[in-house]
């Protein structure tokens, strides 16, 4: 298993694309922030993403999960509770945060995106 780790924006959030050995196929966990780095590595490894994972919804986590999914077609995968959070993140951000980000919406027909 090929394990990548980046600490990205403001709140030094990890983010982590995973690709089994010999794979095509990633997974990226948690895109908190610096969506351009984050495409870049994938290119690096010449994989296609399969899903984009959030294992919750705080603000650290999600920065760049809508321009992953957009740019890579990906399905996104939350907790059920925290799918209207998701949808609405800019509502959860304290109007005094520096924080660029847009909602997304999770893809809720799968069992992994099941709290």
């Amino acid at each position: 298993m090929d394990v990548r780790a980046f600490t990205v924006g403001p709140f030094q959030e990890n983010t982590f694309i995973l690709r089994g050995d010999g794979s095509d196929k990633a997974l990226v966990v948690d895109p908190g922030d610096e969506p351009e780095l984050l495409l870049g590595a994938i290119e690096q490894l010449d994989a296609r993403v399969e899903a984009i994972l959030v294992t919750h919804t705080d603000v650290d986590h999600v920065g760049a999960v809508a321009p992953l999914a957009k740019a890579t077609g990906a399905p996104v995968y939350c907790p059920k509770l925290e799918v209207a959070r998701l949808q609405d993140i800019m509502g959860h951000v304290p109007s005094t945060a520096s924080v660029r980000t847009t909602a997304t919406t999770p893809n809720t027909r799968s069992r992994a995106a099941r709290s």
